[in-house]
Order: structure tokens, then sequence, then C-alpha cells
């Protein structure tokens, strides 16, 4: 099980643990799917997190003001390919 805060848990069993591909948006209330690499078209604060082949995760934060950045969980895509 993966939980993504208090609205949104992702139920993952036997095979689903790889190759597991999904991207999730939280708008500052919920949790969402959403399309990847695709950022939101609304105004900040949002964080997306982005589940990629099960081993690489990209979290894109955009808060209200200065601070905005991207990080990589797991394998760097420079490794990874």
């Amino acid at each position: 099980m993966i939980g993504l805060g208090r609205d949104c848990a992702i139920k993952l069993e036997g095979d689903d643990l790889m190759g597991f591909f999904g991207t999730y948006l939280y708008d500052g209330s919920r949790w969402l799917e959403h399309e990847a690499d695709q950022h939101p078209d609304f105004a900040e604060p949002w964080l997306m997190v982005s589940i990629h082949d099960s081993d690489i995760t990209t979290v894109v934060y955009r808060p209200a003001g200065p601070g905005s950045g991207v990080a990589y969980l797991g394998l760097t895509p420079r490794t990874y390919f």
C-alpha cells in the first residue's frame, strides 16, 4: 500500500510491484490522478508525484511564491537511461 495523504492510497500486490506508472497531484486539499509530464494549469501551490516503472519518482513542487523545484527519488534519469 502506498499512501499519498489522507485521501488517496494505492494498493499494490504481487506483480503490481514492478512496472507501475502513475502521476498524482496534490492541490492543497486533495490528491488527484494526473497526466504524466504535464504541469497543472492552475495557480500554485501544488505538488506532483510521478512514479516511473516502479523505480524512479519525480517530485515537482510549486509553492505560492519562490522556492519551486524538482527532486528525483530512486535512480536519477541520467543514471537509469
